[in-house]
């Protein structure tokens, strides 16, 4: 019996002792799961840095993204095939839809056309109803009164190739020669020999008005502002010229005529027996009281530039600068046509980028002063309808001087404006 007691008390300490050795682990595990330091915490605190990382990793990617957006949407300068500086893309009002709202800008408008190009609409105008929805096409704007212009790009620019792809062109303002396969540029105010030679001699550019150096012996003192002209193409990136050569609602048949203001339309008599200047009058007066516009007789820089334009967007090329044949454009036709309405084979020619007559009809007064058979001559540019190719020499990049009061039936004039 002795022993089976002492048995008996020997399991019960080993139960007690157990016990007591659990309690002690379990306090050790609760501590270390649910202490300060305690596992559970630990895990609390590592979800709540992995927050953080995630989040903060999250803000550095979004920020790559943003960049790589604008790189993207940097595709060249204003006016010509970019969003640059225009704000959200969202904001701009797209061509088409200008059109569709028969929007009227109250102010001065930034909008962009089918491939992204910003176009500037000056406060006062429309879009016209048959106006291009890319800039290639010709964007067309009209004032209340119906006359209507096409926005020229300076710099670079977007156009669609014959792939459907989009590429960039440029077209910088300067004045130029021109070939068959390809437009010289023209630096500066350097005096060049052009093109147009054959059966003349040489001819040289002499600047714009108060351009030319008072040393020069043609110098033309009547300081006819280009350079404000430059400076709103150089901020703006485009400009406008006429949609057509200057109009008359009646057919002027005499020199003594009184002059009356430019028509900018279709279907109009082309506005001729004015002299060079009467014409920076006319041109000058048309938009004088305008907040928004500047017009100007159209310069040498204008009209090299936009001859330039329609031969980069149009697949005659450069022979629509050189060429005299009358399939392009009135050229020695012996027919004067109204603005517009020049046809071949019963289809309307000469319009290019929703540009017409610039080829032919009526060659038109620039205000590029040029001393050539005259003292103080002007040059006035493009094909003419009365020209005999026998003796004459005309084509659109064509220039020669003639003197300030010539007034005939074969010269006319076209206006360009630019944005203030």
């Amino acid at each position: 019996m002795i022993n089976n007691t002492n048995e008996k008390g020997i399991t019960l300490i080993a139960l007690i002792i157990t016990i007591v050795i659990l309690i002690i682990l379990s306090t050790i595990t609760i501590n270390l799961s649910f202490g300060e330091n305690g596992l559970i915490q630990r895990a609390e605190d590592a979800k709540v840095l992995t927050d953080q990382a995630t989040t903060e990793e999250q803000g550095k990617l979004n920020d790559v993204i943003d960049i790589l957006d604008e790189i993207l949407q940097d595709t060249g300068t204003e006016g010509g095939g970019s969003e640059e500086d225009s704000g959200d893309a969202s904001d701009v009002t797209k061509v088409s839809d200008a059109i569709k709202n028969e929007e009227k800008f109250k102010d001065t408008t930034k909008v962009k056309d089918d491939l992204n190009n910003i176009i500037i609409i000056p406060g006062g105008f429309t879009i016209a109803k048959d106006s291009g929805t890319k800039v290639e096409d010709g964007i067309v704007i009209e004032d209340v009164n119906k006359n209507q212009f096409v926005w020229i790009p300076v710099g670079t620019y977007n156009v669609s190739n014959s792939e459907g792809n989009t590429i960039t062109l440029t077209n910088n303002l300067s004045r130029r020669t021109f070939s068959e396969d390809k437009a010289i540029e023209v630096s500066g105010d350097e005096k060049i020999v052009l093109a147009s030679t054959t059966g003349y001699g040489e001819y040289h550019y002499y600047g714009e008005g108060a351009e030319a150096s008072e040393e020069d012996e043609y110098f033309d003192k009547t300081g006819i502002d280009i350079n404000s002209f430059k400076a709103s193409v150089a901020e703006r990136g485009g400009f406008y010229i006429g949609r057509y050569e200057a109009g008359t609602e009646t057919e002027r048949t005499s020199n003594n005529v009184s002059l009356t203001k430019p028509l900018v339309q279709n279907d109009k008599y082309s506005y001729v027996r004015i002299s060079r200047d009467e014409a920076i009058e006319q041109a000058n007066d048309m938009y004088n009281a305008d907040d928004f516009v500047v017009s100007q007789l159209i310069s040498s820089y204008a009209w090299d530039t936009a001859l330039n334009f329609i031969c980069q967007t149009n697949e005659e090329g450069y022979t629509l600068a050189i060429t005299n044949d009358s399939r392009y454009g009135n050229i020695a036709t012996g027919v004067k046509q109204k603005t517009g309405q020049y046809k071949v084979e019963n289809e309307t020619s000469d319009v290019y980028s929703n540009i017409y007559d610039l080829l032919g009809n009526c060659t038109e007064w620039t205000t590029e002063f040029q001393a050539y058979q005259f003292a103080n001559g002007y040059v006035y540019r493009g094909g003419n309808y009365a020209a005999d190719l026998r003796i004459d020499t005309t084509y659109p990049s064509y220039r020669i001087s003639g003197g300030t009061a010539t007034k005939v039936t074969s010269i006319t004039f076209r206006i360009q404006l630019y944005v203030k």
